[in-house]
Order: structure tokens, then sequence, then C-alpha cells
């Protein structure tokens, strides 16, 4: 479980280092199930910026967050 909560807190960590934008975009389409679409319509940018927001801000959270341990859990 504490490795679980570890890792929970850098992703959110990751997250807040993101720009507004990516960020946004990321919890609309990961955590709230939108498509490319509804994000568009709710941030105010078309569906090709929301793919570049969230190809570049998936990138980000790769690089920031160590891939787990799986042997730890």
């Amino acid at each position: 479980m504490a490795v679980r909560n570890a890792e929970h807190r850098a992703v959110l960590a990751a997250l807040a280092r993101l720009s507004a934008r990516q960020r946004e975009c990321l919890v609309l389409r990961h955590f709230a199930g939108c498509s490319e679409s509804e994000i568009a319509a709710a941030v105010g940018c078309s569906v090709g910026s929301v793919r570049t927001h969230l190809k570049r801000g998936l990138a980000q959270l790769q690089a920031l967050v160590p891939a787990p341990d799986r042997e730890a859990l």
C-alpha cells in the first residue's frame, strides 16, 4: 500500500509541474473520460491542439515519474 501511495504522490507532483493546459487536457481525458473533441470545446482550442497537449503532457509525465518497480508490489 505504501508503494501505491508513493506512486500517487509522484503522479500528483508531476501533474503540478505541467503547464496548466497540458494538465487540464490530461485530467479531462484520463480522469473524466472526455473525448478529444469534448476537451477542445471545454478548453477553447482545436482538436489538433488537444492532441499536442496530451502527447507532450504524457511525455513529460513519463520523464518525471519513474516506472514502478513491479517486484515491490
